[in-house]
This record gives C-alpha cells, sequence and structure tokens, in this order.
C-alpha cells in the first residue's frame, strides 16, 4: 500500500467521525438545540408532576412509554447486529470486502496490495459502536425503573411529610430524569453513527459520503427553530424566552 493510499484512507476516517462527533456534542452544548430544551422542558415537567397529587399517576405511565420506545430500540439493534455479525464475519465475504475496499478511490491500490484497514477491523469498531449504543439505551431503561419510585414518594402534596421527603429527593428526581434524556440522545446518536460504520466496510469513500449525509440530517433535527426563523437572531430570541420564563416559574414557586 502506497503512503498516498494510507493518508488517504486515515484522514478520511479521522474527517468523518470528527465531523460526526462535532455535530452531536455541538447541539449538547448549544442553547437553542434540541437536548438544551428538552433539558429545561423536562425540569418543568418534574416540577410540575411531583407538586401536582392527580399527576403522578401521569409521570409514571410517561416513564413507561419511555421504557417501551428504549427497549424495542434496543431489541431491533440486538437482532439486527447479530445478523449482520453472521453476515460479515464469513470468510469469503470478508476476502470480498477488502478487494472491494482496494478499489475504492480514496484508495486505488492494486489487486495484490494490502489494505490498511481490513474489513475484520472495521468490523470491530462497529460492534463497539453498536455496544455502546446498546449500553446507553439499556442505562436509560434502567434509570427510568427507578423513576415511578421517585415521584410516588417524593411528591410535595401538602403533608408535612410529603414536603420533607420533596425537600430531600425532588431534585434528585429532577436530576435522574434528566440524566435518562442524555442516555438516550447518546445512545440514539450513536445507534445512528452505526450506519457510516458499517458502510465503512465497503471503503472509505462510503464511510465519508453516509458520514456528511448524517451529519447533515442531525444538524436540522437537532436545532430547534420556529417556522418563521431560519438562523441567527429568532434562535438566541427564542432561547433567551424561555429561560425568562423558566426563571418566572421558579420565582412563583
Amino acid at each position: 500500500m502506497t503512503k498516498h493510499s494510507e493518508a488517504g484512507e486515515i484522514a478520511t476516517v479521522v474527517v468523518s467521525y470528527v465531523v460526526l462527533v462535532s455535530v452531536i456534542v455541538y447541539w449538547v452544548v448549544r442553547s437553542n438545540g434540541m437536548f438544551s430544551h428538552n433539558t429545561r422542558i423536562r425540569r418543568l415537567w418534574c416540577n410540575e408532576i411531583l407538586n401536582t397529587k392527580s399527576d403522578a399517576l401521569l409521570g409514571v405511565q410517561t416513564f413507561r412509554n419511555n421504557v417501551m420506545a428504549s427497549s424495542f430500540i434496543a431489541t431491533i439493534m440486538a437482532g439486527a447486529g447479530f445478523a449482520f455479525l453472521d453476515w460479515a464475519s464469513d470468510p469469503t465475504r470478508i476476502d470480498s470486502l477488502n478487494n472491494q475496499a482496494k478499489s475504492d478511490p480514496l484508495t486505488a491500490l492494486e489487486a495484490d496490495g494490502q489494505v490498511l484497514i481490513s474489513a475484520n477491523a472495521k468490523l470491530y469498531v462497529c460492534i463497539m459502536v453498536s455496544f455502546f449504543s446498546f449500553y446507553c439505551m439499556t442505562q436509560n431503561i434502567r434509570l427510568l425503573s427507578h423513576l415511578g419510585y421517585f415521584y410516588r414518594t417524593a411528591g410535595n402534596y401538602g403533608s408535612p411529610e410529603s414536603a420533607s421527603l420533596y425537600n430531600e429527593f425532588g431534585q434528585e428526581a429532577s436530576e435522574v430524569t434528566v440524566r435518562t434524556q442524555l442516555y438516550f440522545m447518546v445512545g440514539l446518536r450513536f445507534f445512528y453513527v452505526i450506519i457510516p460504520t458499517a458502510m465503512w466496510l465497503f471503503g472509505p469513500t462510503f464511510l465519508l459520503v453516509t458520514s456528511c449525509v448524517l451529519a447533515v440530517l442531525i444538524w436540522f433535527a437537532d436545532a430547534v427553530v420556529l417556522p418563521d426563523f431560519r438562523f441567527g437572531k429568532r434562535a438566541r430570541h427564542t432561547s433567551h424566552q424561555v429561560k425568562d420564563e423558566e426563571n418566572g416559574t421558579a420565582l412563583e414557586k
């Protein structure tokens, strides 16, 4: 393998994953991203649930729906992962994938050349990404399984005992709820990352193209926008408005 081919493949892999991770992290820290908005909304929702006795059952039902959604995704992931592993781990197919990667425009190897990263190594990377996504989903399910007890016992429903429990566990219930959102979001994003990682088996060009397409989709999916605004001023205004409403609600409480 020539140094030109090695540099091309290494650069493609680095650029592809940096683009994907950067887009994911960008919308986690942005104040007008889906994650930030959901965090604020969930805190307000938790406060309402914990201070309204009739809504306690609604909170538990919401957690149950979230558990079902996460379990559904985790089940699909496990089934598809084992099927893909069985398909791709066949020795004949591994050789075929390596030969296809040799003809990739970014490597352009001779027929007797050696690929820098074999199909086996790419398959291991795909398995690790899948495992991390599966782990995040199961952590989301684990925390959601505990939240029903928090919301039933830590509600501030008028009695001195409930007020004491609310002061002790109310904030923790809110933080655990936000943590479930983080696990679900990260797990779902890495579920998406499995796609370009699997396409990498066919060559670095497939990895680069699918990574760029996925980054664009994540960019627009995670941006919280209003119909009458595109970029810039309206997003900042909306973000500040939500914060002001949040602060006003906190003062009223």
